[in-house]
């Protein structure tokens, strides 16, 4: 089973002249039912798959295939392997080919979507038909719209979107608490994340953001994915999380962005001052709640901490407090 695994064929081969015939169709038949062939399916390696076919004949191999739900069709799905699939549902047939496809509640579609290879996944739509297809991606509260991001392949979340229609897709991206929002996150890929942003408002933003306690924050963070990581900081209630979490984030992530934007809204006041001598620099409230979470980082910053000492930076301070909606939050209380 190891060196099926591998897909190591040679070495498959090697350890049948040990065993003999017999022995040997005993072993890639009997084992946990067909779990060598299976197996073989997961490797990528067609030469084994039909390797074993051969010793099988036709009728075996189709109860190879068939077992455990149509596992080794599913693993050729989740491989991504459309020659493979292929060559599996001409073992099959028509029918069984869409048996295999509907089975456990049609998880070779959904494993498909995780491949991000679209053809295949077009190609399992061809054997269901429309309505049918409309079924495999809702089923298990649409997880087909959620492996798809999995899968990384915006053509294809795009394919399935359209299947769905924009309600519909606005409804899958709310399920399990905004389960594809922070796949979309996983898939590390910026694009993909302002795809699905698109979909929502900016309520909706702030709320598969806070999702499974910041879920998608502490994704990139684990990722090291700065651009992400600005990205998702660019949202008050991201920021306000992340800055009250400074020994796991600070000094990696916050600090360096903090300052960054202290600089940029210096140069917006600067700016603002030169066409107004008179004027009072001031911020909408939507960005004041911002600012202040910025304060309260400078403020913390100002004491002794565990890995880090003291920062003077009441500059820093003495700036966002002359701010007049910045200075009206401190004395109300703020929550992300």
């Amino acid at each position: 089973m190891f060196a099926c695994d591998r897909g190591n064929l040679a070495l498959v081969e090697h350890l049948e002249q040990q065993l003999g015939n017999h022995t040997t169709r005993d072993a890639i038949s009997t084992y946990s039912c067909y779990m060598a062939y299976r197996t073989a399916c997961m490797s990528y390696n067609q030469a084994l798959v039909e390797h074993f076919e051969q010793q099988f004949g036709h009728d075996i191999t189709r109860d190879a295939i068939s077992t455990y739900s149509y596992q080794a069709y599913r693993y050729a799905c989740r491989n991504g392997n459309q020659v493979l699939v292929e060559h599996l549902e001409q073992q099959l047939g028509h029918d069984t080919t869409c048996e295999a496809i509907r089975a456990d509640n049609f998880r070779a579609y959904r494993d498909a979507c995780r491949s991000g290879n679209q053809a295949l996944v077009e190609h399992l739509e061809q054997q269901l038909g429309h309505d049918t297809t409309y079924e495999a991606i809702s089923a298990s509260g649409y997880n087909a719209y959620r492996c798809a991001y999995e899968g990384n392949n915006q053509a294809l979340v795009e394919h399935i979107e359209a299947q769905l229609g924009y309600d519909t897709t606005r409804v899958a991206i709310r399920i399990e608490n905004y389960l594809p929002y922070r796949c979309a996150y996983r898939s590390n890929n910026q694009a993909l994340v302002e795809h699905i942003e698109a979909q929502l408002g900016h309520e909706e933003i702030r709320e598969a953001i806070r999702a499974d306690n910041y879920d998608a924050f502490r994704i990139v963070c684990a990722y090291g994915n700065i651009s992400l990581i600005k990205h998702l900081l660019a949202h008050e209630n991201c920021l306000a999380y992340a800055e009250n979490h400074d020994q796991e984030f600070g000094k990696k992530y916050i600090y360096s962005f903090v300052d960054l934007q202290l600089r940029l809204l210096q140069k917006r006041k600067d700016a603002f001052q030169t066409e107004t001598p008179d004027g009072v620099f001031n911020l909408p409230d939507n960005q004041a709640r911002y600012f202040f979470y910025i304060l309260r980082n400078v403020i913390r910053r100002g004491v002794v901490r565990r890995d880090a000492p003291a920062e003077i930076l009441d500059d820093h301070i003495l700036f966002l407090l002359d701010i007049p909606t910045v200075k009206a939050l401190c004395h109300q209380s703020v929550n992300n």
